[in-house]
C-alpha cells in the first residue's frame, strides 16, 4: 500500500489541508528539513484565510500587495496577545494587593489569638486555683470576706466565658483568611495569582515564536 505524504499533495489540496492548523503556529515550528511544508505556508491564500478567520474588520483593509496579508495578521496577533499579557498584569498586580492585605489581617489574627489564648489561660488557673480553696473550712475572722471571694469567681466566670466566645470568633476568622492549604481566602487568592501567572506566561511565549516586525528603511 502506498502512503502518501503531506508534501507530495498538489499545492491547492495541501493549502486546504494546512488550514486545518493555524498558519503562524505551524510556521514558527517547522525545521529546515520541511523545505515543502515552510514554502507551502508562505502561500498568500493561507494567511488570508487565517486573517479572514480570525480579524475579519483588518481583512477589509487590508492591501492586496507581497506579503501583506501575513504581516497584518502578525500584527493583529501581536496586539490581541498584548491586550491579553497587559489585562493579565492587571489581574496579577490586583491579586498580589489583596493577598498582602489578607496577609496582614491573618498575622493580626494570629497575634489576637495568641493573647487571648494567654489570657485564658490565666483564668482557668486562678479559677482552677479558686475551686481548690475549702471555703467551709476558712478560719472565722476570714469568712467576712467569703461573699467578695465568691463574687471574684463568678467575675472569672464570665471573663473566661467572654474570652472563649471571642477566641472562637479569632478562630473562625482565621479559617475563612486560610493559609497553609486550609482553602480559605488567601489560598484562593494565591490559586487564581499562579493561574494567571501562567496564562500570562503562556501569551508571552506565543508573543515570542510571532515573526519581528519589519524595520522600517530610512
Amino acid at each position: 500500500m502506498t502512503r502518501l505524504r503531506l508534501v507530495d499533495l498538489p499545492p491547492e489540496a495541501l493549502q486546504n489541508c494546512l488550514e486545518c492548523f493555524r498558519a503562524t503556529e505551524l510556521a514558527t515550528r517547522l525545521g529546515a528539513t520541511c523545505i515543502a511544508l515552510c514554502k507551502a505556508c508562505r502561500q498568500p491564500g493561507i494567511w488570508r484565510r487565517e486573517l479572514q478567520l480570525r480579524f475579519p474588520r483588518a481583512t477589509a483593509l487590508t492591501k492586496e500587495v507581497a506579503g501583506a496579508w501575513r504581516q497584518e495578521l502578525v500584527q493583529q496577533l501581536r496586539q490581541q496577545l498584548e491586550g491579553f499579557r497587559r489585562k493579565l498584569l492587571r489581574q496579577e498586580h490586583q491579586l498580589r494587593e489583596e493577598e498582602s492585605c489578607v496577609q496582614v489581617r491573618r498575622e493580626t489574627l494570629v497575634a489576637e489569638r495568641a493573647t487571648l489564648e494567654k489570657r485564658l489561660d490565666t483564668i482557668r488557673m486562678q479559677l482552677s486555683e479558686a475551686r481548690q480553696v475549702d471555703w467551709q473550712d476558712l478560719p472565722l475572722a476570714k469568712r467576712g470576706s467569703l461573699k467578695r471571694r465568691r463574687d471574684d469567681v463568678q467575675e472569672l466566670r464570665e471573663a473566661d466565658q467572654k474570652l472563649a466566645a471571642s477566641l472562637r470568633e479569632v478562630q473562625n476568622a482565621l479559617l475563612t483568611c486560610g493559609g497553609g492549604g486550609s482553602g480559605g481566602r488567601l489560598d484562593k487568592l494565591r490559586s487564581a495569582l499562579a493561574e494567571a501567572s501562567a496564562q500570562r506566561q503562556a501569551y508571552e511565549a506565543q508573543l515570542a515564536r510571532l515573526p519581528q516586525p519589519l524595520a522600517r528603511r530610512p
